[in-house]
């Protein structure tokens, strides 16, 4: 008995999408057309559409949260973006519990540090200071840096160590100074009174990965804001997010981020439609479709 061809004309394309590179950043073409994407690589995908003529009228695909991301050390979203000026319109959203956009918010914790009398353990010069290690679901590397704090020249090892700051007290003599000191390493701003990684992550312009420091309500306080918004980039109860490793007096205040707020699991804007990962669950869908010379999108929220 011949098999029926209705059969196989029925069957969905589907192809899983994973880490490789060419999985994770993807520019769709025109044979792409009816494809159902599985996306599964959990540090986000970054996918470019092909132009509307290009793509030609009804031209449609889907895209289906296989894994959700729970990396956010090399993209904090995963986006599918048309390109030049086109826009994307979204024509149906089903998405969390309400109709709302919600853009989220980021975890922070206000005054997490205080330098207010803070000097270094003269007994046990080059030990005195703290760590400070960013998960990757708050959009570090979880690297463990250590951040010393010297009282002279003499305890400066100007070695400049991977993952290891020392800040001279003789340099940043007032409590503001080592504030500022502190601010500037983590943030990878140049600061004389600092000796930090001469190349990646902790170099000069590169700072932290996944966090940023700002004064906090003093110029003896230090704030902390992480770069991935949501929930779970939350660091609360991570006990080794900032650790005191000698003698200091005061400078830890709290060790952990408050959790920020989660955003919307699809968002459409301009061009570009991201699917967050504090907002999605495995299941949920994108589709988009070129009618009219233009795209149009609608996302399915998983039950």
């Amino acid at each position: 008995m011949a098999k029926s061809s209705l059969t196989f004309s029925e069957r969905r394309k589907v192809l899983t999408l994973g880490s490789n590179a060419d999985h994770a950043v993807r520019t769709l073409t025109k044979q792409d057309c009816g494809k159902w994407f599985v996306l599964t690589n959990l540090q986000a995908h970054a996918i470019t559409l092909p132009t509307a003529s290009e793509a030609g009228e009804g031209w449609n695909c889907r895209f289906i949260v296989g894994a959700v991301q729970n990396d956010a050390s090399v993209r904090a979203n995963t986006t599918i973006s048309a390109q030049g000026s086109e826009t994307v319109s979204a024509v149906l959203k089903r998405v969390a519990a309400t109709a709302s956009v919600d853009a989220g918010s980021a975890s922070t914790r206000a005054n997490a540090l205080d330098t207010t009398g803070v000097t270094a353990d003269a007994s046990n010069p080059g030990t005195c200071g703290f760590t400070i290690t960013v998960p990757v679901a708050a959009g570090g590397t979880a690297t463990q840096f250590t951040i010393l704090i010297a009282n002279d020249a003499d305890e400066m090892p100007g070695t400049n160590a991977a993952a290891t700051f020392v800040i001279g007290k003789h340099l940043a003599a007032s409590d503001a100074l080592l504030q500022a000191a502190i601010t500037d390493a983590i943030n990878g701003d140049v600061n004389g009174a600092v000796e930090r990684p001469l190349t990646g992550e902790g170099a000069a312009t590169i700072g932290l990965q996944g966090i940023t420091a700002a004064e906090g309500a003093s110029d003896t306080q230090i704030s902390l804001t992480a770069l991935r918004v949501g929930a779970a980039a939350s660091v609360g109860t991570d006990a080794n997010f900032i650790t005191v490793t000698g003698g200091v007096a005061g400078l830890v205040a709290s060790r952990s981020l408050a959790a920020g707020g989660d955003a919307t699991g699809v968002i459409t804007a301009g061009q570009t439609t991201t699917i967050t990962p504090t907002g999605s669950a495995v299941g949920d869908q994108v589709e988009l479709t070129v009618a009219n010379g233009q795209w149009f999108v609608r996302s399915f929220r998983a039950a």
